[in-house]
């Protein structure tokens, strides 16, 4: 095969091929075993930080309800990236955090709620007070 332009028909045909060999270069290297210890590394510690998440020690406004209600509608005006940057998460996972179609575990709630400026809100909240 020849590098160069390619008329209509032959394009397609080049396309293809380096659509194949790519895709199989990116399988092999997401099978490597570098690629699979780093993700078992994640998911550990995915699970040691939604394990070690204790609800009672974080304040009682941030709850479901608040999350749905005063959180999540803020997080559509964001880039997936400054999510993803605050949270520590994939870009991917963050698009579908800010486009409602995830709920992210409890522990990210707080640093959403800095990010969209709910947490401000904290004196209320310490006070007694229901914030809705």
């Amino acid at each position: 095969m020849h590098k160069g332009v390619y008329c209509r028909l032959c394009n397609a045909a080049a396309s293809k091929e380096l659509y194949v060999k790519a895709a199989d270069l990116g399988r092999k290297a997401a099978l490597s075993s570098d690629s699979q210890a780093r993700r078992i590394e994640t998911q550990r510690s995915n699970a040691r930080a939604q394990h070690g998440w204790i609800a009672a020690e974080h304040p009682a406004w941030l709850d479901q309800e608040t999350y749905v209600n005063r959180i999540l509608p803020s997080l559509s005006g964001l880039t997936g990236s400054s999510i993803a940057s605050a949270i520590e998460v994939s870009l991917g996972y963050a698009d579908s955090i800010r486009k409602g179609k995830v709920h992210p575990h409890a522990r990210h709630w707080w640093k959403l709620a800095e990010l969209v400026g709910v947490a401000e809100d904290l004196q209320t909240a310490q006070s007694g007070e229901r914030i809705s």
